[in-house]
């Protein structure tokens, strides 16, 4: 190797320099091939103050139509499951219509799974007088299973309630019993 570049070799900031050119080069040339979009930020999406609307419908979509609100009570009677009763409510405000047979209901354990029982519902708080569930509307739901269920649910058996609309909104609570079943089981 002839003398001169022995000497520039031998420099540390040449060498240092010509290292971070080819760092330098060989990320340029990832980032336009691959199209690392993710790297670049907009100006436009820092002064952002409401989300675009396309966001907002994602967040719709993600917010369930029903929810269950507070607790789910299982009554027992003789060693049986007599009852399910909890409450629901629309989250997205949207309506969901509880008259009578606008919902269907299902429930299934490990041994059993039983298809549009008979329930009932009963408005909690404030509501507007019509059969439809709405925003800040709370319903609360009565499930009777006393001669339904064909066999008896042992303590500390998962089960899964499907409450459908009549609109296909599905809310599925699931719940396990206590080891020790009370007349009254509060499943929270």
């Amino acid at each position: 190797m002839p003398f001169h570049q022995k000497a520039l070799f031998n420099n540390k900031f040449f060498f240092l320099a010509t290292r971070f050119a080819w760092a330098f080069l060989i990320i340029s040339l990832l980032i336009a091939t691959t199209n690392y979009t993710f790297l670049r930020v907009p100006l436009h999406t820092i002064a952002i103050k409401q989300p675009p609307n396309d966001l907002l419908t994602i967040r719709a979509a993600l917010t369930p139509a029903l929810a269950i609100q507070g607790s789910l009570i299982v009554r027992y009677d003789h060693d049986m499951m007599s009852e399910i009763v909890f409450t629901i409510a629309s989250p997205r405000g949207e309506p969901v219509n509880v008259a009578d047979g606008a919902l269907t209901i299902n429930y299934r354990d490990p041994n059993q799974q039983l298809a549009n029982l008979a329930w009932s519902s009963r408005f909690q708080g404030d509501h507007d007088q019509d059969n439809f569930l709405e925003d800040k509307e709370l319903v609360q739901l009565t499930i009777p299973l006393a001669g339904v269920l064909k066999t008896k649910v042992a303590p500390a058996t998962s089960f899964a309630v499907d409450v459908i609309s009549a609109n296909g909104h599905v809310l599925t609570v699931q719940r396990t019993l206590p080891a020790e079943l009370n007349q009254i089981n509060d499943l929270n």
